[in-house]
């Protein structure tokens, strides 16, 4: 099973996650730290640490070479316990009697029946975390010699893929054999064996779920466990009659026995299952008349079969396999299936797209839990799932391919939201998919209503909720600023370009892209190929804030060939990551619960054809667009010392990049490439932007000379920009020829080609105060240049001189800008080793 969820406690000494969930109030029934006799954490010891008996009583002992790995089952920070690589195992101080009158096997203390004469009556819970499965018959996790008729075990079920808890002397079948096979994957499980004496009955948990064929439940199970007081309470192996065998060669983690009958609620807070205040994202939106639905996004493979939920998240992301066709939109609960047999609940509808063999589809949204409690949630697919809540993993069936209908109980500590993500695969045959949920713990095998299924009963549900902890800032006025979109674009020529997965790369540079630019825009609107692309298999993210004027419901519609992503303040919206034309448009709804500032990003991949991608966001209330504004990137932590800006200057050679400079890309280009430098290259400082190199002045006068003059030549200018109040500014340049301005690495102004003397705005959301980088690109074709740098606090759509300044002008109130060496100690073309301001967007 796997987590990709940090644990809300961390381990510490001899704190457990049980008692720490205690204190979070996970809400654990009757169960208390009493209940713990014995805990190995194995955070790089063999400690035992519940307090139970006194310390070192019960620590483990390494049979073989036992070692440490960090690959824990809750990505904890801490260890878990590797088995692997030969006979090794762990065995359990003073947990034998004495044989023959002497200490048997290096004892150090005396024999204590902590784990054998007093639970043999009484109830028993054994709880471990195991990857890997055992590469023999019956071999155990957790064992007390469990065999002729003496003592128990939590192991694998003979040759199969299956579970079983193992007790000896009591009224019932030895082994039932479990049926939940989902855990002969490589991964991380959780299996734990309760004992119920006081009603004659034994439970299997598998991740979870109650496994009904490995449980005993019809009070059957009589009796007492027969001890093995001679034998080790052994982890990995078994000592059966003083001599330690049946390696299982797994890894191991979080070992705990109880005295007591776990609940599945507990069950669940031992696994970190529960949802706590902290997987909230806000309050119950019960009765606010929001439009509900389950967003979605189904995509079919063009290469290789799936048999597996890990596959098939491979195909929703691209990383696996190479997405093909798909459909996207939304759906009002989850109720499929792909033929005539219908699920567990009537009323099936097909797939939405079709029923296709190797696809893969993703179900999100945020469900409203309107009561605190325990509910017990069900999924019946055909073939694997994947279900989280609260970014927790809550249930799986892994693979491969046949039906499973898997039911999990949780508790949450409060009414309100709780981001859910469901993901399904189909390999081959038959295809169904069922999600329902019901208040409180259900021990029958009965289903509740669709999760949606309001109508009915069922849990209200959402596509997308965005919460006050995801706003960034107060909102401007409609229209208040000027507009500007930031994008990076990648291209790789040669090379098929088949999902966002492969852009993603590109930007993170872990591929090299054979084209990569950044500039800005004023829109998303009608966008096709980059300017200086050619042709198929390019990329691009559009980034920025939207500008959210009131809370409510806003609707995103984006028409693109090929896929897109539309991620809002982390949480994504909108997706259709697979190969595509414009038509259909996605469209997709998310409910701002507050009025605020937003981060975005829209990603878009092109693989060949035609291409295009537009984005619309409506405030469904008014009708009214959403403002799209920049976001000024991370801040920096370079040394300054020296106020002003570092300016470098160089001179195209002729006949090089055909003879003049067109644009800022190949200005870029001029920049990068000594190859192309003419004879004048030269660097300077200057305490403002203000260069102007024949024609009058624009805004203000007592302009500077630029360190190159003359045509065809291009600048780069370097400084820290100090901010000293969050929220929106506004940039100008008013300049002849182009110009680009990044700020924390995003670029957030451009002129992209020639022009005379005008003045470029954009306005830029600032999310805290401080200092950031600031790289400014100036070319100059031909017929004299100007370069002005202004700012405002604040948004505005045109220059005026009153709350416009010079930045670097602190005397008049400009921003204070710095830059880290000497005057006399810079070095022709020093700028140029932080040319990355304007080539990579920082992440």
């Amino acid at each position: 099973m796997r987590q990709t969820r940090q644990r809300k406690a961390q381990r510490m000494g001899s704190t457990s996650l049980l008692v720490a969930a205690i204190g979070l109030g996970l809400g654990f029934g009757s169960t208390v730290r009493a209940d713990l006799i014995g805990e190995w954490l194995f955070d790089n010891n063999l400690l035992e640490t519940s307090g139970f008996t006194a310390a070192g009583t019960h620590d483990g002992e390494a049979v073989g070479s036992v070692t440490y790995t960090t690959d824990t089952p809750l990505d904890s920070g801490g260890y878990a316990v590797n088995l692997t690589g030969g006979d090794n195992a762990v065995r359990v101080l003073n947990s034998n009697e004495k044989i023959g009158g002497s200490q048997n096997l290096g004892d150090n203390l005396t024999y204590q029946s902590t784990y054998d004469a007093d639970i043999s009556s009484n109830p028993m819970a054994i709880s471990v975390w195991a990857k890997g499965w055992p590469d023999s018959n019956w071999e155990p996790f957790v064992s007390k010699k469990g065999e002729s008729g003496n003592g128990y075990q939590l192991r694998k079920y003979d040759n199969t893929s299956h579970a079983a808890f193992t007790l000896r002397g009591t009224g019932a079948i030895d082994d039932p054999q479990g049926e939940i096979s989902n855990t002969n994957d490589g991964q991380w499980h959780h299996y734990v064996g309760v004992w119920d004496p006081a009603n004659s009955n034994r439970y299997l948990y598998v991740d979870g779920v109650l496994d009904v064929a490995g449980s005993i439940t019809d009070g059957s199970d009589t009796g007492s466990v027969s001890v093995a007081s001679y034998e080790y309470l052994v982890f990995g192996a078994r000592d059966n009659g003083g001599s330690i065998n049946s390696y299982s060669h797994v890894q191991l983690d979080d070992v705990r026995m109880y005295n007591s009958v776990l609940t599945q609620a507990d069950i669940a807070a031992v696994a970190d299952r529960n949802m706590t205040a902290s997987e909230k994202i806000a309050d119950s939106l019960s009765g606010a008349g929001l439009a509900e639905g389950i967003r979605y996004h189904r995509v079919t493979s063009g290469s290789g079969g799936l048999s597996n939920i890990d596959q098939g998240e491979g195909l929703l992301s691209g990383e696996l396999y190479n997405p093909n066709g798909g459909s996207a939109g939304s759906a009002s609960l989850i109720n499929y299936t792909s033929n005539a047999t219908e699920g567990l609940i009537p009323g099936t509808d097909n797939f939405p797209g079709g029923a296709t063999d190797n696809s893969a589809t993703q179900w999100a949204g945020v469900m409203d839990i309107q009561t605190a409690g325990q509910y017990t949630f069900g999924v019946n697919s055909d073939d694997g799932f994947r279900l989280t809540i609260g970014g927790k993993l809550i249930a799986e069936y892994y693979g491969g391919t046949g039906g499973s209908d898997q039911r999990v109980s949780i508790s949450f500590d409060e009414a309100g939201l709780y981001r859910f993500e469901l993901n399904h695969y189909n390999g081959t045959g038959g295809n169904h998919l069922e999600f329902w949920a019901t208040e409180g713990s259900d021990s029958s095998l009965g289903v509740g209503p669709l999760v949606g299924d309001t109508a009915n009963g069922g849990i209200a549900v959402y596509q997308n909720v965005l919460a006050p902890s995801q706003n960034l800032g107060a909102a401007l006025a409609q229209d208040a600023g000027t507009q500007v979109v930031s994008v990076e674009n990648v291209q790789r020529t040669g090379t098929t370009v088949n999902s966002l997965h492969q852009v993603t790369e590109m930007i993170d540079g872990n591929i090299v892209p054979n084209n990569h630019t950044l500039h800005a825009r004023t829109n998303i609107t009608g966008v096709g190929i980059p300017s200086g692309f050619a042709g198929d298999n390019f990329g691009a993210v559009f980034t920025g804030v939207m500008n959210i004027t009131e809370a409510g419901q806003y609707t995103f519609t984006t028409t693109s060939d090929d896929g897109f992503r539309l991620v809002i303040g982390g949480t994504v919206v909108s997706e259709a990551n697979y190969n595509k034309g414009t038509t259909p448009a996605i469209t997709n709804t998310a409910n701002f619960l507050e009025a605020g500032v937003y981060e975005y990003e829209l990603y878009w991949f092109e693989r060949g054809g035609g291409e295009g991608m537009t984005l619309s966001a409506v405030q469904d209330s008014t009708g009214d667009d959403v403002n799209l504004y920049g976001l000024v990137g991370d801040q920096d932590t370079m040394h300054r010392a020296y106020t002003g800006f570092v300016v470098t200057g160089v001179k195209l050679a002729a006949g090089q990049l055909g003879g003049s400079l067109g644009d800022t890309n190949e200005a870029m280009t001029l920049i990068e490439n000594s190859s192309l430098y003419g004879s004048a290259t030269a660097s300077e400082f200057y305490d403002t932007i203000n260069l102007l190199d024949g024609g009058p002045d624009q805004h203000y006068g007592s302009s500077d000379a630029p360190p190159i003059t003359g045509d065809n030549y291009a600048s780069l200018a370097r400084a820290s920009v100090y901010f000293d109040a969050a929220g929106y500014w506004t940039f100008g340049v008013n300049g002849d020829d182009g110009f680009a301005l990044a700020l924390g690495g995003n670029v957030v102004l451009e002129r992209f080609g020639t022009g005379s003397p005008g003045d470029v705005l954009s306005t830029v959301f600032v999310k805290e105060a401080g200092w950031y980088d600031l790289a400014m690109l100036m070319f100059e074709a031909g017929s004299g240049s100007t370069f002005e740098l202004f700012a405002a606090q604040g948004a505005f759509t045109a220059f005026n001189s009153t709350d416009f300044h010079l930045v670097g002008d602190t005397a008049n109130g400009g921003l204070l800008v710095m830059t880290v060496p000497a005057p006399a100690a810079l070095p022709a073309g020093l700028a140029l080793l932080a040319i990355a301001g304007l080539r990579r967007r920082r992440r």
